[in-house]
């Protein structure tokens, strides 16, 4: 649970305490692929797992630690190891995503990082439509590790996210 006054203080005033946490950095994780996904999805025949996306993910991954240096934002001692491999995490994920696609070649696919301003602080990572018409959503999830016994555990308990029924009833 947040309190109410961070989570206004974040959100709708901007704010970021000095000393940035693992966190952060997975906020900053998450940021930096949904960049890449998004400029791989508005042009694939330009990416592959080896080129643009995941170069644009590193590259965003270090612009987004320099930025936060840059504003006098520390990392705290837990969070500096994740901070220094970042740049390689989210190249080896988007790589990844590229090369296994999980998004079925049938689905049509509207906007990646739709944001649904009508609709409270809600950013649709992608928008599909099935084939038969249904518009429907994507939310991204990333894990650093997940053992193979908790996968169906974690799939039921972010298919069923408050974000995830929000968005769904927000896009359509």
């Amino acid at each position: 649970m947040e309190c109410p006054a961070s989570w206004w203080l974040r959100y709708h005033e901007g704010w970021v305490p000095r000393m940035l946490t693992k966190a952060d950095i997975a906020k900053m994780l998450g940021s930096s692929f949904h960049k890449a996904i998004a400029h791989w999805r508005a042009d694939p025949a330009t990416s592959t797992p080896d080129n643009f996306a995941p170069n644009f993910a590193a590259n965003h991954a270090r612009e987004s630690i320099a930025k936060a240096v840059l504003a006098g934002h520390s990392f705290h001692r837990d969070a500096e190891a994740s901070k220094d491999v970042l740049p390689d995490r989210v190249t080896n994920l988007v790589a990844r995503f590229i090369k296994e696609d999980p998004i079925p070649p049938d689905w049509r696919l509207g906007n990646a990082e739709l944001v649904l301003e009508n609709h409270g602080h809600a950013i649709v990572d992608q928008a599909v439509s099935l084939p038969t018409d249904q518009p429907t959503v994507l939310d991204y999830k990333v894990k650093d590790k997940l053992e193979a016994r908790y996968y169906d555990k974690t799939v039921v308990e972010f298919a069923h996210t408050w974000q995830m029924m929000h968005y769904a009833w927000a896009y359509g």
